[in-house]
C-alpha cells in the first residue's frame, strides 16, 4: 500500500488494535461448510459496517505497524510486574488489597485469578496489561520492560503474538459466522482441525456455521473463547470466562484453558466476582 494511503487509515488503525489482535484466522484454510470468498484472504459480502471493520483489520496487518516500539520482539514476557499502580479514577479511593498501590509480581506458567465485586478495577487491570488502558498512576512491566515506553504498535504486536484476552464483552461480530470470528486474524497457533476439536468439547461445533447474533450468550462465550485459545500467548487474560455459562460448561471451558495453556506453558490472568471451585488450582488476589 503507499504511504499516503497507509497514513489515511492510521488513525483508524489505532482504533482497530484491539479487535485486530483478538480475532485469530486460521492462516487462509477454507471454512467447513461455508461458501468461501473468491480467494483467501478477501472480504466475505456482509454488511457494510462488518466489510469496513474488516478491510481496517487486514488494512493493518498489511501495514506490518512499521513504526511499531520492537523492543519485545524477540523476548520472552517471563513476568508482570505491578508497582505502585492504581488507575487514575480510583486514585482518591483507598485501597486495600494486593495489587492497587502495591509491589505484586506475576510469573509466566502460574496461573492467578483476581476477586473482587464489580467496580473494583478487574476490566481495567487486565486492560491495563492488553495496553487498552493508559490512565493510571504508578509503572507496570513486562520483565524490565515499562509498559508506558510502548507504543500502540508494540502492543498491537504483543497481543498478536503474546497476549491474548478473553473480554467480557465478547467482542464478536454478529453478522459473520461464529468460525468466521474465530478465524479472523492472520496469526494462529493451530489449525482449522484443532479449532473444530475445541468446539467439538465445548458443544459447539453444530453452531460454527451460524451468525453469532443467532447465538445464546452462552454460545458466543464459548465461541469467543476458542477463538482467545487459537491464538499463540505466553499471558492468558480471562475477564470473568464462566459469566454465561452453566457448571458444566464452565468445567468444560476449564478443563481446555487450563490443558492448552499446559500446551503453551503460558500464565493465566483471570477475573471473577467471587470465590469458585473452578479457580482451586490458582492463586488468589484481592484487588
Amino acid at each position: 500500500m503507499p504511504a499516503h494511503k497507509a497514513r489515511k487509515y492510521k488513525w483508524r488503525i489505532k482504533h482497530a488494535h484491539a479487535t485486530v489482535t483478538t480475532l485469530p484466522v486460521c492462516n487462509g484454510e477454507s471454512l467447513s461448510g461455508h461458501q468461501p470468498a473468491d480467494k483467501p484472504g478477501s472480504i466475505p459480502k456482509y454488511n457494510i459496517a462488518d466489510r469496513r471493520i474488516i478491510s481496517i483489520i487486514q488494512t493493518g496487518i498489511k501495514l506490518g505497524y512499521q513504526k511499531q516500539n520492537r523492543k519485545l520482539a524477540a523476548t520472552s514476557v517471563n513476568l508482570i510486574h505491578f508497582y505502585k499502580a492504581i488507575p487514575e479514577p480510583m486514585a482518591d479511593t483507598p485501597t486495600q488489597g494486593s495489587i492497587w498501590r502495591q509491589n505484586l509480581v506475576l510469573f509466566k506458567g502460574k496461573h492467578y485469578v483476581i476477586s473482587a465485586t464489580s467496580g473494583k478495577g478487574k476490566t481495567t487491570l487486565l486492560n491495563m496489561v492488553c495496553g487498552i488502558r493508559k490512565d493510571y498512576r504508578g509503572d507496570v512491566f513486562f520483565d524490565e520492560t515499562n509498559l508506558r515506553t510502548l507504543n500502540d504498535g508494540a502492543f498491537a504486536e504483543l497481543r498478536s503474538k503474546d497476549i491474548s484476552c478473553l473480554f467480557q464483552d465478547l467482542r464478536l461480530f454478529p453478522d459473520l459466522t461464529a468460525m468466521e470470528n474465530i478465524c479472523l486474524s492472520p496469526i494462529t497457533a493451530i489449525n482449522e482441525a484443532d479449532i473444530l476439536a475445541m468446539a467439538r468439547k465445548m458443544g459447539v461445533q453444530e453452531h460454527l456455521q451460524k451468525p453469532c447474533r443467532k447465538l445464546s450468550l452462552g454460545q458466543q462465550q464459548r465461541i469467543a473463547l476458542i477463538r482467545s485459545l487459537s491464538r499463540p500467548f505466553q499471558w492468558l487474560l480471562l475477564d470473568e470466562p464462566f459469566s454465561h455459562l452453566d457448571e458444566f460448561n464452565a468445567k468444560l471451558a476449564m478443563d481446555l484453558i487450563l490443558e492448552t495453556a499446559e500446551r503453551q506453558q503460558a500464565g493465566i490472568i483471570a477475573t471473577a466476582l467471587g470465590h469458585s471451585g473452578l479457580f482451586n488450582d490458582f492463586q488468589w488476589l484481592e484487588l
